[in-house]
């Protein structure tokens, strides 16, 4: 039997790969470790003090819905900007008009 890599040979990725073993391992109620790491945080979100439950809760909004998209670079004065957000599948398109 050919001995498995961890990270996969070629990866440069060695970080997330040992913080994603050491997630999913089991702590000593026999419950994941990110399971349980969840549960801190909302309990720091709900209860903890400012500036750590606003932190939390900030990490927790952008795990859920993402991050915010940041601001568009300010168009120069010859340049009009344009920002065009979607959300979702688009169900039918149409050709723009100009």
């Amino acid at each position: 039997m050919a001995r498995r890599h961890f990270p996969p040979k070629g990866s440069t990725a060695v970080w997330a790969a040992a913080l994603r073993k050491a997630a999913m391992a089991p702590d000593r109620e026999g419950r994941k470790r990110i399971d349980r790491l969840a549960e801190r945080l909302f309990e720091l979100a709900e209860h903890g003090e400012a500036p750590a439950a606003l932190a939390a809760a900030r990490e927790i909004g952008d795990r859920l819905d993402g991050k915010a998209a940041p601001a568009p670079p300010p168009a120069g004065e010859d340049e009009p900007t344009r920002v065009v957000y979607t959300w979702g599948e688009a169900i039918a398109s149409e050709p723009a008009k100009g």
